[in-house]
C-alpha cells in the first residue's frame, strides 16, 4: 500500500501588480482544491492534475 501526505505554506501576497493577475472567476479556494485532490487522488501526479485546476493564479 503506497500513502502520500500533504502540506500547505500560505505566503502572504502583498505586491499589487501580482494581484491584478488573480482571477477570482471560476476559480476554487485551495483549501477546497486540496481537499477534493487529496480524497480523489491516488498518484502524487493525479494529485497535482486535480489540484491545478481551477487555480485563481496565486
Amino acid at each position: 500500500a503506497h500513502s502520500q501526505a500533504v502540506m500547505e505554506t500560505t505566503i502572504d501576497n502583498n505586491n499589487d501588480e501580482l494581484w491584478k493577475k488573480v482571477t477570482p472567476i471560476d476559480t476554487v479556494p485551495t483549501s477546497i482544491r486540496n481537499m477534493v485532490a487529496s480524497r480523489l487522488a491516488i498518484t502524487g501526479k493525479d494529485w497535482t492534475n486535480i489540484f491545478a485546476k481551477f487555480n485563481s493564479g496565486t
